[in-house]
């Protein structure tokens, strides 16, 4: 399906570790709705140096883009380069992930299930300087009386942990060893150790196990 109403073209990046996901909306972007993808990219590091080149006016990341949190690259832009919109475009909307990402000052919390008309919809608006949710995520959201921004009140078990905190624990959840863990966010071993020691006392939880069954059951990983 075309377009009816074309509009000017949409310069955007499209960052998902999945190359073959990001190949698709490319082409459905660039061949059907007249939007102009600069690259794709499929991890932080990549995605951060694209931006830099490329100057998009729009990028659309993974939740679980590769490499340093893919939320605390979007916090930085928000404060270095606040002309680029960024948005999430997620295969899951659980409340942990939509609030880290409002939290970091993304405008957008997109699901890959929408039919790709609205997906184009979202993506306009956000690149014009607006907001825009799925509507399975706006239904959570409360706008601030006079503002463009929202807020989520999130109910997850998750939400009282720092943004530090969600990123280790999602990556001690998803196996990767406290040394990688440390390499990629650039901090040292140690730091990542005190922060699993705090939020698995925050959590009461004791040990790996039990901290990857609650990452899946609040939708911070995949099962």
């Amino acid at each position: 399906m075309y377009d009816a109403n074309p509009q000017p073209p949409i310069r955007v990046l499209l960052a998902d570790s999945h190359k073959s996901i990001a190949d698709a909306f490319s082409y459905v972007f660039q061949n059907v709705y007249n939007m102009v993808v600069v690259a794709t990219t499929e991890n932080t590091q990549e995605t951060r140096e694209a931006i830099e080149f490329h100057k998009p006016q729009l990028v659309l990341l993974s939740v679980d883009l590769p490499g340093s949190s893919p939320f605390a690259l979007v916090a930085d832009l928000s404060k270095e380069m606040p002309e680029i919109n960024t948005a999430f475009l997620a295969d899951r909307g659980a409340d942990v992930l939509v609030d880290q990402a409002i939290r970091a000052g993304a405008t957008g919390f997109l699901l890959k299930s929408d039919p790709i008309l609205e997906l184009v919809q979202h993506c306009r608006r956000i690149a014009c300087g607006g907001t825009s949710f799925s509507t399975e995520i706006k239904e959570k959201l409360e706008q601030k009386e006079g503002s463009r921004h929202y807020r989520l009140d999130s109910k997850s078990t998750l939400s009282a942990l720092t943004k530090r905190q969600l990123e280790v624990l999602r990556r001690l959840a998803e196996g990767d060893s406290v040394k990688k863990i440390a390499n990629d966010l650039h901090i040292s071993s140690k730091s990542v150790d005190s922060h699993k020691y705090r939020l698995m006392q925050r959590l009461g939880i004791h040990d790996r196990v039990e901290l990857c069954r609650l990452a899946i059951r609040e939708g911070l990983i995949h099962a």
